[in-house]
């Protein structure tokens, strides 16, 4: 694993734990200020500010699960990173399954996630 691909993977952790312990607003430490979310729904938040909005209202309802990623460095300091979700209900066990990618900028000698798309699969038959 390249060094690029170490420190993005260590970035989606530190995502990862700061949501599951319910700290909506250390999720965006690693977002760019300018950074975009585009939400399951088609919602797209700008900005830093904007997106720890929205995740400060959404940890405390479940727990989320990434699986180790693949990232993908499509240029130098520009990189995508993938994965498969599973958010649990914090209240009794309900699994919503789904799948991120974000797009990373490396600035000021670190990686930024620049971009998070989120997709949530539909539940049910």
């Amino acid at each position: 694993m390249s060094s690029a691909e170490t420190e993005i993977e260590a970035l989606q952790r530190r995502f990862a734990e700061a949501w599951n312990r319910e700290d909506g607003a250390a999720t965006v430490e690693d977002f760019a200020e300018d950074a975009l979310r585009n939400d399951s729904r088609g919602n797209i938040q700008r900005g830093r500010a904007a997106i720890r909005d929205v995740y400060v209202a959404l940890v405390g309802t479940n727990t989320i699960h990434l699986e180790p990623g693949g990232t993908r460095l499509l240029s130098d300091g520009v990189a995508i990173w993938q994965s498969p979700m599973e958010l649990r209900a914090r209240a009794g066990g309900a699994v919503t399954r789904g799948w991120v990618l974000d797009v990373l900028v490396k600035r000021d000698g670190r990686w930024w996630i620049l971009e998070a798309h989120v997709k949530l699969f539909p539940t049910g038959g």
